[in-house]
């Protein structure tokens, strides 16, 4: 991909439920946001709509559903070069506003030929979050923070 290419994005598990599942919905819109070189996709999309398309996601790939439960993925592009970063370790911060954290590592997950990072999240509908990324590679001397603010959760 080159860099007039755009950019793949991040929440390609989401499209692709959306597009087989037109009744699905994702809670809100996927965010883009660019930190120095990078460009970072973030994608929210209830869980029991991952639950009832399981041939969406890979063999081997965790599939929870449950109340306020929500697949939280993310993707990394070099907007240099337009290539997705496919050897980060990923570790999210959410939190609900006024509220406690919850700090987990994302799994990464290969599907259709890129690289995103996931990993399940409870949201409770009517709260507001902030999603504070921590991207690291070998070869970088330090992290990559981003902070993304997700508007309010809607219940499915």
């Amino acid at each position: 991909m080159n860099r007039d290419s755009p950019p793949l994005i991040g929440g390609l598990l989401a499209a692709l439920l959306l597009a087989a599942l037109p009744q699905a919905g994702a809670a809100q819109p996927q965010f883009r946001t660019e930190v120095g070189d990078y460009t970072v996709f973030l994608g929210v999309v209830p869980a029991a709509r991952i639950a009832a398309a399981p041939d969406l996601v890979p063999r081997g790939h965790p599939v929870k559903h449950g109340a306020n439960q929500y697949h939280v993925e993310l993707a990394v592009v070099d907007r240099r070069t337009g290539q997705r970063i496919e050897d980060a370790e990923v570790r999210v911060t959410a939190t609900a506003l006024g509220l406690n954290a919850r700090r987990v590592r994302m799994h990464r997950m290969e599907l259709a030929g890129t690289v995103t990072y996931c990993n399940y999240f409870r949201l409770q509908p009517g709260d507001f979050y902030r999603f504070d990324l921590a991207i690291g590679r070998a070869a970088w001397a330090t992290p990559l923070k981003v902070s993304l603010d997700y508007g309010q959760v809607v219940a499915y």
